[in-house]
């Protein structure tokens, strides 16, 4: 037929590239959650309303901030509620991300 193509719309395109990229997400965040339940001590990850969140830690002053960031200041309780916390440590002030 004259003026057909077989080849997708750039609409269509962006829904196919979206697709794929959230499969991608998918399926990290399945790896993630696996990999933290085998080391209930790693603190880096938390998983929260049904992803795996990466939690930022430094030694020194980092942006945003700049701030020093602990890996301590953030947790999950029982109940699937997130604690964030500012808390003074050996007179230092650490934020949680």
């Amino acid at each position: 037929m004259v003026g057909m193509s077989n080849s997708l719309g750039p609409l269509s395109r962006r829904a196919l590239v979206l697709l794929v990229l959230l499969g991608l997400m998918a399926a990290m965040a399945s790896q993630a959650a696996a990999a933290k339940k085998g080391n209930p001590a790693d603190r880096s990850r938390v998983e929260f309303a049904g992803y795996v969140w990466d939690v930022k830690s430094s030694n020194g002053l980092v942006g945003p901030g700049p701030n020093v960031f602990s890996d301590r200041n953030v947790r999950v309780d029982r109940r699937g509620d997130l604690h964030l916390q500012i808390r003074e440590r050996r007179g230092q002030w650490t934020s949680a991300e």
